[in-house]
């Protein structure tokens, strides 16, 4: 039968080839494969943990130690949902890690990727155009890493310039993500905001330059794509792109009825004064 000694020694050997085998903790290129079933073996050795209250004060190093590794066995889970484009597993286990965050914090120094992972969680709220719930979730954040810490003041930036409008300041962001794997929400933001920026000037204008058009969506190096993206908005592109469509229906109003309605309020108003 396996000790606490030897389950733990088991954990920290696999918590060290999960790390060297995940792009997002320094690996060249990730082997997911590998990768996952790594971590299905963590999580059933960590089941036989004491991870959940009350925890007994005579062996409280020992539960610090068990924690540590599961906080660590769901963050590097976190990453490995990104990197496999999973975004319901990485919502999962950015839900069990708040846990190990902020209801353990007595008992856990903060982890080196507490914030990262955060930061991420934010990336995915704003790139999903979750307003208030990006909001709620930034409360969780102590104001001085909303000022300081890079993982979380670049969501914040880029949620200032969406609600400004300052599409292009969102656009240009791009390069200058703080880490590689941001730039999965990154690149879903920019359909966000790529598509603000098309209902903007199909409201504004009847026809509008195709250059112009390309370079203000970002399309500049992606001229395939771009033509695609028109098409599927049923903009009609022949010397310049035309967003006349539906612009000169007429609006079928019932004026006389509605006059007729106004009317009768205003008699029995001026009635029962």
């Amino acid at each position: 039968m396996q000790t606490s000694e030897d389950a733990e020694e088991n954990v920290s050997n696999l918590l060290r080839e999960f790390r060297e085998s995940l792009e997002s903790t320094g690996a060249v290129t990730s082997d997911h494969s590998k990768c996952q079933r790594i971590f299905s073996k963590l999580k059933m050795i960590l089941i036989n943990f004491q991870l959940l209250p009350p925890f007994p004060e005579n062996n409280i190093s020992t539960i610090r130690k068990q924690l540590a590794f599961a906080r660590e066995t769901y963050e590097l889970g976190a990453f490995l949902s990104i990197e496999r484009k999973d975004e319901k597993s990485f919502e999962r286990y950015v839900a069990n890690l708040k846990t190990y965050y902020f209801d353990y914090s007595s008992l856990l120094p903060d982890s080196e990727r507490k914030w990262q992972i955060l930061g991420l969680h934010l990336m995915s709220l704003l790139a999903q155009n979750m307003i208030s719930e990006f909001h709620t979730e930034l409360e969780l954040v102590p104001l001085e890493n909303q000022r300081v810490t890079n993982y979380i003041s670049f969501p914040i930036e880029l949620e200032r310039w969406v609600m400004e409008g300052s599409y292009n300041k969102v656009l240009s962001a791009i390069s200058s993500v703080p880490l590689p794997v941001f730039s999965f929400f990154m690149d879903k933001l920019m359909v966000t905001v790529r598509q603000k920026m098309a209902d903007c000037i199909e409201k504004a204008y009847e026809t509008f330059p195709i250059d112009e058009a390309a370079q203000f969506l970002n399309f500049e190096e992606k001229k395939d794509e771009f033509f695609d993206y028109c098409k599927k908005r049923n903009w009609e592109i022949k010397d310049e792109i035309s967003f006349k469509q539906g612009k000169n229906d007429v609006l079928d109003i019932p004026a006389h009825k509605t006059i007729k309605q106004s009317l009768l309020y205003a008699s029995e108003l001026e009635r029962i004064v």
